[in-house]
């Protein structure tokens, strides 16, 4: 429980600030900005905690979990 209280914390962190970039990039397409709620923040939690892998670097896996929940990847 604790684990997951501290990586909510950190999803929102990480959530946000890719949002924050990901939102400003597509402002002169015709793409619908993203908004995240705590539910959203409670399971990109789950996917990171899924994924982790400590052969790679938490960056890498805020990245993919992030990417994966909102299909935003290639």
């Amino acid at each position: 429980y604790q684990e997951m209280f501290y990586t909510v914390k950190d999803a929102k962190r990480e959530v946000e600030e890719y949002l924050e970039r990901y939102n400003y990039s597509i402002k002169y397409t015709d793409k619908t900005p993203i908004k995240a709620t705590e539910e959203d923040y409670e399971n990109i939690a789950a996917y990171f905690l899924k994924g982790y892998d400590c052969n790679i670097d938490n960056n890498t896996l805020w990245l993919w979990a992030i990417e994966t929940y909102f299909e935003l990847g290639d």
